[in-house]
């Protein structure tokens, strides 16, 4: 189900919102829902560098060399 919101934007983020519009001939609202599904994506990789057992071999032939 889609919803809508309401956001304010300072004129300088409009007038480049604006310009992206014109420029690519997309809607305000896609490129706006397009650059929030890129920020909100999460990250593609691990959090904790521990899961990756090759950084973990890594490390420790290094201690020991």
């Amino acid at each position: 189900m889609n919803q809508t919101i309401t956001i304010r934007l300072d004129p300088a983020t409009t007038a480049a919102l604006e310009e992206e519009s014109r420029k690519t001939s997309r809607s305000k609202g896609r490129i706006v829902r397009e650059a929030l599904k890129v920020h909100l994506q999460p990250l593609r990789r691990p959090s904790d560098l521990s899961v990756n057992k090759k950084y973990l071999r890594d490390i420790g032939s290094r201690r020991r060399g």
